[in-house]
């Protein structure tokens, strides 16, 4: 035959040895797919659920959420609105508050003198008066004026006293200027107003009105007038001294500041009065009535709220075109942007 029985069985059996390789790799190649088909499985299963947990509301987001409200939330108590803190606080605060005593007065006898009740130039020369002078060591002359006043004033206020104890020159419309009547001699009324109402802040030289001479001294608001008529040949008027004709208060309100442009040198006051009928006819004179207009502070820029507190309506100057109020003790006037005089002699007016 030509062929050996051990090439035939070595063939074989290499032909055996081939189909065994073959075989397991067949094997191992389907486990190999299986193992790929449940990994893919198993990505496409995480896949899905991390999709489903993106649309889902997470707890722990939530979580987060809730502690931040928590952390938030305002100070205080749990059981206490803000509105009843505030308020506890603020009854803290009244209980806080400490009420001050006003401070006993001293009742030593020098005290007592400079706690005097004392007037401003008072005629009478009072021995109390002679007194406070003789304790602050100062002319005791009986007269208390803007030198007795600013001895007390340091006295009252060296002790930590009220400066209110000390007396005042008044301005009171109606009433003499610091005590000093009209027909005073110039020099005499001119001192004195000054002890009352320190320098004059301006004062013209003579200036002729009307049929005389006048001259105006100034302290803030508030100028006395002066007159004198020379004699003269032919003159109508008998020669006068020169003297004090009359005072009053002029100043005008700045309505864009709200402020007057002068300074009012004491608290402005009005006496009791009555009133005056006028029908604002120049070449008419006024007629007394017993309409009383009650002593007051009637110093406002306003007219309707002057008119307000006086009771009565100002009439309107048919000539000069002002409206006022005329009483048997003075004259209000009001001459347009916020304008005002208060006059205690009507003649100062027509003279001006």
């Amino acid at each position: 035959m030509g062929v050996l029985m051990s090439e035939f069985f070595e063939s074989g059996e290499s032909e055996n040895i081939f189909a065994s390789n073959a075989r397991g790799l067949r094997q191992r190649n389907a486990v190999i797919g299986i193992l790929i088909a449940i990994i893919a499985v198993l990505v496409a299963i995480l896949f899905v659920k991390g999709c489903d947990d993106d649309d889902s509301p997470s707890s722990i987001p939530v979580a987060v959420e809730e502690a931040e409200t928590e952390d938030t939330e305002p100070q205080g108590s749990e059981d206490t609105p803000p509105e009843a803190a505030t308020e506890e606080e603020d009854d803290n605060t009244d209980e806080g508050e400490v009420v001050v005593e006003p401070t006993p007065l001293p009742d030593d006898p020098e005290s007592q003198i400079l706690l005097g009740d004392y007037a401003w130039l008072d005629p009478s020369k009072s021995e109390a008066t002679i007194a406070l002078q003789e304790l602050l060591e100062i002319e005791a002359d009986g007269w208390y004026g803007m030198g007795t006043r600013e001895a007390h004033l340091a006295a009252l206020e060296e002790r930590g006293l009220p400066t209110s104890y000390a007396a005042i020159c008044d301005l009171t419309v109606g009433e003499d200027l610091c005590g000093v009547s009209p027909d005073t001699p110039y020099e005499e009324a001119l001192a004195t107003l000054i002890s009352g109402l320190g320098t004059p802040d301006d004062e013209t030289d003579w200036y002729e009105a009307c049929y005389a001479e006048y001259k105006d001294v100034s302290w803030g608001a508030v100028y006395a007038r002066f007159i004198k008529i020379e004699a003269g040949e032919g003159d109508q008027f008998e020669p006068t001294p020169p003297q004090l004709d009359g005072w009053a208060i002029g100043n005008q309100y700045d309505f864009d500041t709200q402020e007057w442009k002068k300074e009012f040198p004491a608290e402005v006051a009005f006496t009791e009065s009555n009133l005056r009928t006028w029908d604002g006819d120049p070449s008419t004179f006024p007629e007394d009535t017993d309409t009383v207009i009650p002593a007051g502070s009637y110093v406002t820029p306003d007219q309707e709220d002057f008119q307000e507190l006086i009771g009565h309506q100002m009439i309107e100057d048919q000539s000069w075109g002002f409206y006022t109020v005329i009483t048997n003790q003075y004259q209000i006037v009001n001459s347009g942007t916020g304008n005002w005089d208060y006059l205690t002699n009507t003649s100062m007016l027509a003279c001006d």
